[in-house]
């Protein structure tokens, strides 16, 4: 797990918590061209079995081999959610703290698939602090980081999936604090 900071402006810091390994650009490159073209080949893998069962033009030259099986729908359905699934699945999880002097604070979790992400926005206005609070998970205690708003009746989690660890947590909580209340 790793956290990446940044601060476009004085006023404004972004603390990103990532799963994503750290690779050198050549590896990153290699990797992200390999990646992108098994996702064409499946995404054109799936269209030409679709229209292979689907006639709606002659596909009897390009896949034969499907025609001659004569899969049926379930099979075909099956297969195409597993490959839909490996098509849009990302390698990686994130979540970030973006901390705006003045103006608010806005928490983002993106999920293991590319189509989905969720933020939220706290005005400044609302929030009234930001805490590393204890739970119990199993028989372990855990640190996590919240944000005490004004309008939510519970605490609001900062990095709900990944929990990292203390060290982490410290370092986004004196980072944010420092960056919302001028400190």
């Amino acid at each position: 797990m790793q956290l990446e900071i940044t601060s476009p402006a004085s006023n404004v810091m972004q603390f990103t918590c990532t799963t994503r390994r750290e690779r050198s650009l050549f590896v990153s490159v290699v990797e992200s061209a390999v990646t992108f073209a098994i996702r064409a080949h499946l995404a054109a893998l799936i269209l030409l079995i679709i229209g292979a069962k689907v006639p709606l033009y002659d596909t009897s030259d390009i896949l034969p081999h499907i025609i001659e099986a004569n899969l049926s729908w379930t099979n075909v359905a099956v297969f195409c959610a597993a490959a839909l699934y490996l098509l849009f699945r990302r390698g990686y999880v994130e979540e970030s703290l973006l901390v705006m002097q003045g103006v608010g604070i806005q928490t983002t979790s993106s999920s293991p698939f590319f189509l989905r992400s969720s933020s939220r926005f706290f005005p400044s206005a609302v929030v009234k602090d930001i805490i590393i609070n204890e739970a119990l998970i199993g028989f372990t205690v855990r640190h996590y980081l919240a944000l005490i708003v004004a309008d939510e009746p519970t605490l609001v989690g900062v990095f709900p999936r990944l929990l990292p660890p203390t060290c982490m947590i410290r370092q986004v909580w004196k980072g944010a604090r420092g960056c919302l209340y001028n400190k």
